[in-house]
Protein backbone atom coordinates (compact mmCIF):
# COMPACT_ATOMS: atom_id res chain seq x y z
CA UNK A 1 0.00 0.00 0.00
CA UNK A 2 1.26 3.03 -0.80
CA UNK A 3 1.93 6.62 1.47
CA UNK A 4 -1.35 7.63 3.41
CA UNK A 5 -2.82 10.78 2.59
CA UNK A 6 -5.53 12.15 4.47
CA UNK A 7 -8.44 14.58 1.96
CA UNK A 8 -10.89 16.69 4.18
CA UNK A 9 -13.94 16.86 1.85
CA UNK A 10 -15.99 19.63 2.43
CA UNK A 11 -19.30 21.02 1.20
CA UNK A 12 -18.46 24.52 2.51
CA UNK A 13 -19.31 25.94 5.84
CA UNK A 14 -18.97 22.70 7.23
CA UNK A 15 -16.84 22.93 10.44
CA UNK A 16 -13.64 21.97 8.07
CA UNK A 17 -11.44 24.74 9.17
CA UNK A 18 -12.46 23.88 12.67
CA UNK A 19 -11.87 20.01 12.40
CA UNK A 20 -8.33 20.86 10.07
CA UNK A 21 -7.35 23.18 13.28
CA UNK A 22 -8.43 20.26 15.53
CA UNK A 23 -6.26 17.69 13.56
CA UNK A 24 -3.12 20.04 13.40
CA UNK A 25 -3.57 20.51 17.65
CA UNK A 26 -3.68 17.06 17.81
CA UNK A 27 -0.36 16.62 15.33
CA UNK A 28 -1.91 16.07 12.00
CA UNK A 29 0.64 17.63 9.14
CA UNK A 30 -0.80 19.70 7.00
CA UNK A 31 2.57 20.97 5.59
CA UNK A 32 1.81 24.58 7.37
CA UNK A 33 1.90 25.94 11.11
CA UNK A 34 -0.78 24.64 13.35
CA UNK A 35 -3.25 27.66 14.01
CA UNK A 36 -4.43 28.40 17.51
CA UNK A 37 -7.13 31.52 16.52
CA UNK A 38 -8.74 29.77 12.64
CA UNK A 39 -10.40 31.83 10.78
CA UNK A 40 -14.19 30.24 10.00
CA UNK A 41 -14.96 32.94 7.19
CA UNK A 42 -11.63 32.02 5.22
CA UNK A 43 -10.85 28.51 5.94
CA UNK A 44 -8.22 27.73 7.49
CA UNK A 45 -4.89 25.25 6.79
CA UNK A 46 -5.14 25.00 3.44
CA UNK A 47 -1.80 24.23 1.64
CA UNK A 48 -1.51 26.71 -0.84
CA UNK A 49 -0.14 24.07 -4.07
CA UNK A 50 -2.91 21.98 -3.20
CA UNK A 51 -5.93 24.58 -3.20
CA UNK A 52 -4.47 25.75 -6.90
CA UNK A 53 -4.17 22.17 -7.78
CA UNK A 54 -8.20 21.95 -6.78
CA UNK A 55 -9.08 24.81 -8.60
CA UNK A 56 -7.32 23.69 -11.55
CA UNK A 57 -9.38 20.00 -11.30
CA UNK A 58 -12.12 21.99 -10.81
CA UNK A 59 -11.19 24.22 -14.03
CA UNK A 60 -10.94 20.87 -16.06
CA UNK A 61 -14.11 19.58 -14.75
CA UNK A 62 -16.10 22.42 -15.78
CA UNK A 63 -14.99 21.74 -19.06
CA UNK A 64 -15.79 17.96 -19.60
CA UNK A 65 -15.24 15.23 -16.60
CA UNK A 66 -13.45 13.00 -19.69
CA UNK A 67 -11.19 14.40 -22.34
CA UNK A 68 -13.73 15.95 -24.77
CA UNK A 69 -13.95 15.76 -28.19
CA UNK A 70 -13.01 18.71 -29.12
CA UNK A 71 -9.53 19.29 -29.87
CA UNK A 72 -9.43 23.15 -28.77
CA UNK A 73 -11.17 22.44 -25.22
CA UNK A 74 -9.44 18.86 -24.70
CA UNK A 75 -6.12 21.70 -24.78
CA UNK A 76 -7.30 23.23 -22.17
CA UNK A 77 -8.49 20.31 -20.01
CA UNK A 78 -5.10 18.74 -20.83
CA UNK A 79 -3.31 21.62 -19.85
CA UNK A 80 -5.48 22.09 -16.41
CA UNK A 81 -4.88 18.37 -15.47
CA UNK A 82 -0.98 18.46 -15.91
CA UNK A 83 -0.62 21.68 -14.10
CA UNK A 84 -2.72 20.17 -11.53
CA UNK A 85 -0.57 16.86 -11.15
CA UNK A 86 2.44 18.73 -10.72
CA UNK A 87 1.16 20.76 -7.51
CA UNK A 88 -0.43 17.82 -6.45
CA UNK A 89 2.64 16.16 -6.46
CA UNK A 90 4.03 19.05 -4.60
CA UNK A 91 1.32 19.40 -2.16
CA UNK A 92 1.23 15.53 -0.65
CA UNK A 93 5.43 15.57 -0.03
CA UNK A 94 5.08 18.52 2.39
CA UNK A 95 1.60 17.67 3.96
CA UNK A 96 -0.18 14.20 5.22
CA UNK A 97 -3.66 16.21 5.53
CA UNK A 98 -5.23 18.48 2.87
CA UNK A 99 -7.87 20.22 1.77
CA UNK A 100 -9.95 22.57 -0.10
CA UNK A 101 -13.09 23.62 -1.67
CA UNK A 102 -12.73 20.96 -4.40
CA UNK A 103 -11.16 18.03 -2.71
CA UNK A 104 -13.21 15.38 -4.17
CA UNK A 105 -11.93 15.96 -7.61
CA UNK A 106 -8.10 15.24 -6.34
CA UNK A 107 -8.33 12.14 -5.24
CA UNK A 108 -8.50 9.75 -8.48
CA UNK A 109 -5.28 11.93 -9.16
CA UNK A 110 -3.69 11.44 -6.02
CA UNK A 111 -3.92 7.52 -6.74
CA UNK A 112 -1.71 7.92 -10.04
CA UNK A 113 0.43 9.51 -8.19
CA UNK A 114 1.46 6.41 -5.69
CA UNK A 115 -0.58 7.68 -2.90
CA UNK A 116 -2.96 6.26 -0.94
CA UNK A 117 -5.70 8.48 -0.27
CA UNK A 118 -8.03 7.93 3.11
CA UNK A 119 -11.39 10.48 3.01
CA UNK A 120 -12.35 12.56 5.72
CA UNK A 121 -16.31 13.94 4.83
CA UNK A 122 -16.60 17.09 6.69
CA UNK A 123 -20.33 17.80 6.24
CA UNK A 124 -23.69 19.26 7.15
CA UNK A 125 -27.50 19.55 6.74
CA UNK A 126 -27.88 21.04 3.26
CA UNK A 127 -30.06 23.94 4.65
CA UNK A 128 -27.57 25.31 7.66
CA UNK A 129 -24.91 25.06 4.62
CA UNK A 130 -26.18 26.77 1.56
CA UNK A 131 -27.99 29.52 4.02
CA UNK A 132 -24.26 30.56 5.18
CA UNK A 133 -23.19 30.21 2.04
CA UNK A 134 -25.67 32.33 0.06
CA UNK A 135 -25.91 35.14 2.56
CA UNK A 136 -22.25 35.84 2.14
CA UNK A 137 -23.09 37.19 -1.56
CA UNK A 138 -19.85 34.99 -3.04
CA UNK A 139 -22.77 32.89 -4.85
CA UNK A 140 -25.48 34.13 -7.36
CA UNK A 141 -27.93 30.97 -7.11
CA UNK A 142 -28.68 28.68 -4.18
CA UNK A 143 -29.06 26.46 -7.34
CA UNK A 144 -25.80 26.05 -7.88
CA UNK A 145 -24.75 25.55 -4.22
CA UNK A 146 -27.25 22.60 -4.30
CA UNK A 147 -25.82 21.15 -7.58
CA UNK A 148 -22.27 21.90 -5.80
CA UNK A 149 -23.38 20.19 -2.60
CA UNK A 150 -24.69 16.92 -4.25
CA UNK A 151 -21.90 16.50 -6.66
CA UNK A 152 -19.11 16.72 -3.25
CA UNK A 153 -21.37 14.49 -1.11
CA UNK A 154 -21.80 11.69 -4.20
CA UNK A 155 -18.21 11.83 -4.35
CA UNK A 156 -17.34 12.08 -0.93
CA UNK A 157 -19.44 9.54 0.31
CA UNK A 158 -18.66 6.69 -2.82
CA UNK A 159 -14.70 7.94 -1.58
CA UNK A 160 -15.41 6.67 2.04
CA UNK A 161 -16.67 3.40 1.37
CA UNK A 162 -14.40 2.51 -1.81
CA UNK A 163 -10.47 4.00 -0.16
CA UNK A 164 -11.50 4.11 3.04
CA UNK A 165 -12.19 6.99 5.77
CA UNK A 166 -14.89 8.27 8.00
CA UNK A 167 -17.06 11.49 8.26
CA UNK A 168 -17.35 14.13 10.59
CA UNK A 169 -20.53 16.02 11.26
CA UNK A 170 -20.73 20.06 11.97
CA UNK A 171 -22.81 19.63 14.96
CA UNK A 172 -21.26 16.81 16.27
CA UNK A 173 -17.93 19.38 16.20
CA UNK A 174 -19.86 21.51 17.95
CA UNK A 175 -21.86 19.61 20.48
CA UNK A 176 -19.13 19.12 23.64
CA UNK A 177 -20.86 16.04 24.45
CA UNK A 178 -20.28 14.44 21.34
CA UNK A 179 -17.14 11.86 21.15
CA UNK A 180 -17.80 9.26 18.42
CA UNK A 181 -16.35 11.29 15.67
CA UNK A 182 -12.95 11.79 17.61
CA UNK A 183 -12.59 7.99 18.10
CA UNK A 184 -13.37 6.89 14.60
CA UNK A 185 -11.08 9.81 13.15
CA UNK A 186 -8.70 8.52 15.84
CA UNK A 187 -8.32 5.00 14.32
CA UNK A 188 -8.30 6.43 10.80
CA UNK A 189 -5.49 8.63 11.01
CA UNK A 190 -3.47 7.44 13.95
CA UNK A 191 -4.56 10.10 15.91
CA UNK A 192 -5.19 10.40 19.77
CA UNK A 193 -8.90 10.71 20.48
CA UNK A 194 -8.72 12.48 23.49
CA UNK A 195 -6.17 14.79 22.09
CA UNK A 196 -8.95 15.29 19.25
CA UNK A 197 -11.58 16.10 22.22
CA UNK A 198 -9.36 18.29 24.19
CA UNK A 199 -8.32 20.35 21.05
CA UNK A 200 -11.77 20.72 19.93
CA UNK A 201 -13.05 21.79 23.45
CA UNK A 202 -9.88 24.61 23.31
CA UNK A 203 -10.95 25.72 19.39
CA UNK A 204 -14.84 25.41 19.75
CA UNK A 205 -16.47 28.61 19.48
CA UNK A 206 -20.83 28.35 20.44
CA UNK A 207 -22.58 27.81 17.37
CA UNK A 208 -26.99 26.85 17.19
CA UNK A 209 -27.85 23.66 15.82
CA UNK A 210 -28.86 23.81 12.01
CA UNK A 211 -32.69 23.04 12.99
CA UNK A 212 -33.85 24.40 9.84
CA UNK A 213 -36.02 21.63 8.59
CA UNK A 214 -36.95 23.42 5.09
CA UNK A 215 -36.18 20.59 2.21
CA UNK A 216 -34.41 22.34 -0.31
CA UNK A 217 -33.84 19.32 -2.57
CA UNK A 218 -34.65 15.85 -2.06
CA UNK A 219 -31.31 14.41 -3.44
CA UNK A 220 -29.18 16.82 -0.87
CA UNK A 221 -31.74 15.58 2.10
CA UNK A 222 -30.60 11.94 1.14
CA UNK A 223 -26.92 12.12 0.73
CA UNK A 224 -26.87 14.51 4.36
CA UNK A 225 -28.94 11.20 6.15
CA UNK A 226 -26.47 8.63 4.50
CA UNK A 227 -23.96 10.67 5.82
CA UNK A 228 -25.68 10.67 9.38
CA UNK A 229 -26.04 7.01 8.91
CA UNK A 230 -22.06 6.46 8.73
CA UNK A 231 -21.26 8.76 12.20
CA UNK A 232 -18.88 6.70 14.05
CA UNK A 233 -17.88 4.26 11.45
CA UNK A 234 -14.45 3.61 10.53
CA UNK A 235 -14.29 2.41 6.42
CA UNK A 236 -11.14 0.14 5.05
CA UNK A 237 -10.25 0.86 1.45
CA UNK A 238 -11.85 -1.87 -0.71
CA UNK A 239 -9.62 -4.81 -2.77
CA UNK A 240 -10.39 -2.92 -6.17
CA UNK A 241 -8.94 0.21 -4.50
CA UNK A 242 -5.89 -1.32 -3.00
CA UNK A 243 -5.06 -3.02 -6.43
CA UNK A 244 -5.48 -0.25 -8.38
CA UNK A 245 -3.32 1.90 -6.08
CA UNK A 246 -0.60 -1.04 -6.14
CA UNK A 247 -0.23 -0.68 -9.83
CA UNK A 248 0.84 2.87 -9.77
CA UNK A 249 3.85 1.64 -7.13
CA UNK A 250 5.77 -1.15 -9.38
CA UNK A 251 8.59 0.08 -11.43
CA UNK A 252 6.69 -0.35 -14.36
CA UNK A 253 4.22 2.86 -13.69
CA UNK A 254 4.39 4.74 -16.61
CA UNK A 255 3.16 1.96 -18.53
CA UNK A 256 1.05 1.24 -15.57
CA UNK A 257 -0.42 4.73 -15.47
CA UNK A 258 -0.94 4.30 -19.77
CA UNK A 259 -2.54 0.49 -19.43
CA UNK A 260 -5.37 2.60 -17.34
CA UNK A 261 -5.38 5.53 -18.74
CA UNK A 262 -6.23 3.17 -22.08
CA UNK A 263 -7.19 0.07 -21.56
CA UNK A 264 -7.74 -0.13 -25.65
CA UNK A 265 -3.94 0.42 -26.60
CA UNK A 266 -1.02 0.55 -23.93
CA UNK A 267 2.43 -0.79 -23.70
CA UNK A 268 1.25 -4.04 -21.95
CA UNK A 269 -1.89 -4.83 -24.09
CA UNK A 270 -4.65 -4.23 -26.26
CA UNK A 271 -8.03 -5.02 -25.21
CA UNK A 272 -10.96 -4.44 -27.88
CA UNK A 273 -14.59 -5.61 -28.76
CA UNK A 274 -14.40 -7.86 -31.54
CA UNK A 275 -17.80 -7.74 -33.99
CA UNK A 276 -16.93 -10.00 -36.12
CA UNK A 277 -16.73 -12.98 -33.79
CA UNK A 278 -18.54 -11.30 -31.60
CA UNK A 279 -15.64 -11.03 -28.48
CA UNK A 280 -13.76 -9.32 -26.48
CA UNK A 281 -10.20 -9.51 -28.05
CA UNK A 282 -7.07 -9.21 -26.25
CA UNK A 283 -3.73 -9.43 -27.62
CA UNK A 284 -1.06 -9.11 -24.60
CA UNK A 285 2.54 -7.35 -25.79
CA UNK A 286 5.17 -8.96 -23.19
CA UNK A 287 5.36 -9.52 -19.43
CA UNK A 288 2.59 -8.12 -17.06
CA UNK A 289 2.86 -7.92 -13.66
CA UNK A 290 0.44 -9.15 -11.05
CA UNK A 291 -1.26 -5.96 -10.11
CA UNK A 292 -1.22 -4.80 -14.61
CA UNK A 293 -2.72 -8.89 -15.39
CA UNK A 294 -5.61 -8.46 -12.61
CA UNK A 295 -6.71 -4.87 -13.93
CA UNK A 296 -6.74 -6.37 -17.57
CA UNK A 297 -8.74 -8.99 -15.91
CA UNK A 298 -11.04 -6.89 -14.26
CA UNK A 299 -11.77 -4.65 -17.19
CA UNK A 300 -12.65 -7.46 -19.35
CA UNK A 301 -15.59 -8.37 -16.77
CA UNK A 302 -16.50 -5.19 -17.02
CA UNK A 303 -16.32 -4.88 -21.34
CA UNK A 304 -18.07 -8.60 -21.28
CA UNK A 305 -21.24 -7.37 -19.46
CA UNK A 306 -21.15 -3.71 -21.52
CA UNK A 307 -21.41 -5.69 -24.63
CA UNK A 308 -23.52 -8.49 -23.42
CA UNK A 309 -21.16 -11.45 -25.09
CA UNK A 310 -19.90 -14.45 -23.80
CA UNK A 311 -16.86 -15.13 -25.68
CA UNK A 312 -12.59 -13.97 -25.09
CA UNK A 313 -10.09 -14.22 -27.57
CA UNK A 314 -6.35 -13.83 -26.69
CA UNK A 315 -3.24 -13.80 -28.07
CA UNK A 316 -0.73 -15.00 -25.77
CA UNK A 317 2.11 -15.20 -28.29
CA UNK A 318 4.36 -13.15 -26.21
CA UNK A 319 3.41 -13.94 -22.85
CA UNK A 320 6.30 -14.86 -21.33
CA UNK A 321 4.90 -16.16 -18.13
CA UNK A 322 2.10 -15.84 -15.48
CA UNK A 323 2.96 -16.16 -11.92
CA UNK A 324 1.55 -19.22 -9.78
CA UNK A 325 0.00 -16.91 -7.37
CA UNK A 326 -2.16 -15.22 -10.77
CA UNK A 327 -2.82 -18.59 -12.09
CA UNK A 328 -5.00 -19.28 -8.83
CA UNK A 329 -6.60 -15.91 -9.15
CA UNK A 330 -7.86 -16.16 -12.15
CA UNK A 331 -8.73 -19.95 -12.03
CA UNK A 332 -10.03 -19.92 -8.66
CA UNK A 333 -11.85 -15.99 -7.94
CA UNK A 334 -11.79 -14.45 -11.91
CA UNK A 335 -13.20 -17.55 -14.04
CA UNK A 336 -16.03 -17.77 -11.38
CA UNK A 337 -17.31 -14.28 -11.57
CA UNK A 338 -16.96 -14.45 -15.45
CA UNK A 339 -18.99 -17.67 -15.78
CA UNK A 340 -21.48 -15.15 -13.22
CA UNK A 341 -21.43 -12.18 -16.35
CA UNK A 342 -22.08 -15.16 -18.89
CA UNK A 343 -18.56 -16.08 -20.14
CA UNK A 344 -19.39 -19.63 -21.77
CA UNK A 345 -15.67 -19.85 -24.39
CA UNK A 346 -12.68 -18.78 -24.83
CA UNK A 347 -9.66 -19.34 -27.15
CA UNK A 348 -6.37 -18.46 -27.12
CA UNK A 349 -2.96 -18.49 -29.17
CA UNK A 350 -0.55 -20.32 -27.58
CA UNK A 351 2.50 -18.16 -26.24
CA UNK A 352 6.31 -18.60 -27.60
CA UNK A 353 8.08 -19.72 -24.77
CA UNK A 354 7.99 -22.62 -22.57
CA UNK A 355 6.87 -21.21 -19.05
CA UNK A 356 4.02 -19.12 -20.89
CA UNK A 357 2.61 -22.33 -22.39
CA UNK A 358 2.83 -23.97 -18.78
CA UNK A 359 1.07 -20.91 -17.00
CA UNK A 360 -1.88 -21.01 -20.15
CA UNK A 361 -1.94 -24.68 -19.59
CA UNK A 362 -2.55 -24.67 -15.82
CA UNK A 363 -5.18 -22.35 -15.97
CA UNK A 364 -7.03 -23.52 -18.65
CA UNK A 365 -7.32 -27.11 -16.42
CA UNK A 366 -8.73 -25.43 -13.72
CA UNK A 367 -11.22 -23.80 -15.85
CA UNK A 368 -14.68 -24.37 -13.86
CA UNK A 369 -17.50 -26.81 -15.45
CA UNK A 370 -19.86 -24.68 -17.62
CA UNK A 371 -16.83 -22.90 -19.61
CA UNK A 372 -15.08 -24.17 -23.02
CA UNK A 373 -11.58 -22.99 -23.02
CA UNK A 374 -9.21 -24.31 -26.22
CA UNK A 375 -5.43 -23.35 -27.15
CA UNK A 376 -4.08 -22.83 -30.83
CA UNK A 377 -1.25 -22.51 -32.40
CA UNK A 378 -2.72 -19.93 -34.65
CA UNK A 379 -4.79 -16.71 -34.07
CA UNK A 380 -6.49 -17.70 -37.14
CA UNK A 381 -7.72 -21.03 -36.38
CA UNK A 382 -8.91 -19.97 -32.30
CA UNK A 383 -10.74 -16.91 -33.52
CA UNK A 384 -12.67 -19.94 -36.21
CA UNK A 385 -13.20 -22.04 -33.12
CA UNK A 386 -14.53 -19.41 -31.37
CA UNK A 387 -16.78 -18.50 -34.23
CA UNK A 388 -17.99 -22.02 -34.26
CA UNK A 389 -18.88 -22.50 -30.49
CA UNK A 390 -22.79 -21.77 -29.73
CA UNK A 391 -23.51 -20.44 -26.58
Amino acid sequence: MGEERFFLVTTGRSGSSLLAAIIAASGGRFGLPAVNNWDASNGALEHREFGQASALLAKAHQLSEVRPPDPYRALFWTVYRHSAKRLLRQALSEATFVKSGDTDLCLPMAIQLSFAPRVIVSYRRPEGQIASQYVRGKYQSIDYLLERYVRVMRNALGAVRTLGGCVVSYDDLHDRSADAWAYALGELAGLDPEALLRHRADLVRPEPRDETRLCLSQEAERLWREAEDLRGMVFNATRPAVRMQSVFREPSGPDSLKLLENIENNPICTVRFDRSVPCIRVTWKGYATSAQIRHVHEEILGLLKRYGVGKILGDDTVMPIIHAEDQRWIAEEWMPRALAVGLRAAATKRPLQYFGKVSIDRIQSEAPSGLEIQSFDSIEDACSWLKSVHI
